[in-house]
């Protein structure tokens, strides 16, 4: 295979024949802004062309090329995400990297538009997310051969810094419960509390997911502001055992959104909902924060946020000594390291009372073959 060097308008261009007689053909290649840079391509493109690895440049703006992508995702992932990504594609993504064509794209830009980021005050969490959404686009354009490499492959985003995790102890866990028992949505803080659930997992419980006869609770989906998603991963989706104070919390709750039904009649939405208003329509995920900020804040009680119910459950069964592999199964972390990485700093007595345990258990051998 031949090719050449032609000048068109102001930019040099590479010019391969492609096959022989009558069938020969010219194939222009890449623009160059050069004589010079194209004479050191030609000699590359030509053994490419030859090996067949030769990848046609994608003239494609980035811009389209990640809404495509985007849009391929949907029945990929849960709805959560998807609208996620929708939000850093179109907020972050597209106004910085949109404009760039695609096989233009290259990784000093994506480090500059991190840069930036940072400057603007984003959070490392935020710029690593939007990472993650350029690097699996861009590795999908690799797959699909529209570009020979991932320009984002190599450009490192800002370390996560993660913020200190506050917790209850069983005092003030008791303490709070107590608080709120006449409240209507003591229920949703009893389940964060006493079984690890995720806010939008509580809030997506449904009647069919309780297993009454063995006390189990099945978590098979969320609920949160873009509505219900189902969980795709065998984590997300997962069996919690539960207490016998927990079956009666719920068969109370249970009798009470019978009677709100019965009174509703057919101006009930029946969606099989747990937690729901008295018309059976998802309660507003907003008011259950807004809700249990004040509840916190009058209590007295060590501030926390929602979440760390979740962080308090995990910890306090640690300290009890439940098995990790158990904690991690319940909370449905991806593994055990996951678990271990996010609460053993919380709990600084745990390697101490190993120790003792540890010397404790040497200290009965000893004495068993010294008699």
């Amino acid at each position: 295979m031949r090719g050449h060097i032609a000048k068109k308008g102001k930019r040099y261009y590479i010019v391969v024949d492609i096959g022989t007689g009558d069938e020969r053909k010219q194939k222009w290649l890449s623009g160059f802004e050069s004589k010079k840079d194209a004479e050191k391509e030609l000699p590359r493109i030509l053994n490419e062309l030859n090996d067949g690895t030769y990848i046609e440049p994608s003239k494609k703006k980035y811009a389209d090329f990640i809404s495509d992508w985007h849009k391929n995702r949907k029945s990929k992932v849960s709805k959560n995400t998807y609208v996620t990504y929708e939000y850093m594609i179109d907020k972050h993504i597209k106004p910085n990297l949109g404009h760039f064509r695609l096989d233009k794209l290259n990784s000093l830009a994506i480090d500059n538009f991190y840069s930036e980021l940072e400057r603007e005050g984003k959070s490392s969490a935020t710029i690593k997310k939007i990472h993650s959404i350029v690097r699996a686009s861009l590795e999908y354009a690799v797959q699909y051969k529209l570009i020979k490499r991932n320009p984002a492959s190599v450009v490192q985003p800002p370390t996560v810094k993660h913020k200190d995790i506050v917790v209850w102890d069983e005092q003030q866990m008791i303490a709070f419960l107590d608080f709120v028992k006449d409240e209507w949505d003591y229920i949703v803080y009893h389940l964060a509390l006493y079984t690890g659930m995720r806010k939008g997992e509580i809030l997506g419980l449904k009647w069919s997911d309780i297993d009454f006869i063995n006390n189990k609770i099945r978590v098979m989906r969320s609920y949160s502001k873009t509505g219900f998603s189902e969980g795709k991963t065998s984590n997300a989706r997962r069996v919690i055992d539960i207490d016998e104070s927990t079956i009666e919390l719920l068969l109370k709750r249970k009798k009470k959104v019978s009677e709100n039904k019965l009174k509703m009649g057919q101006d009930y939405n029946d969606l099989d909902l747990i937690i729901c208003r008295p018309t059976g329509d998802p309660v507003d995920v907003r008011n259950v924060n807004r809700r249990f900020d004040k509840f916190v804040e009058k209590s007295d009680l060590p501030k926390i946020r929602f979440h760390d119910m979740r962080h308090t459950h995990a910890t306090l069964m640690l300290k009890m000594g439940v098995p990790v592999k158990v904690v991690s199964e319940r909370l449905g972390h991806g593994s055990i390291e996951m678990t271990l990485n996010t609460y053993t700093h919380l709990l600084p007595s745990m390697q101490f009372e190993a120790v003792q345990l540890f010397n404790k258990n040497m200290e009965k051998v000893k004495n068993i073959y010294s008699i």
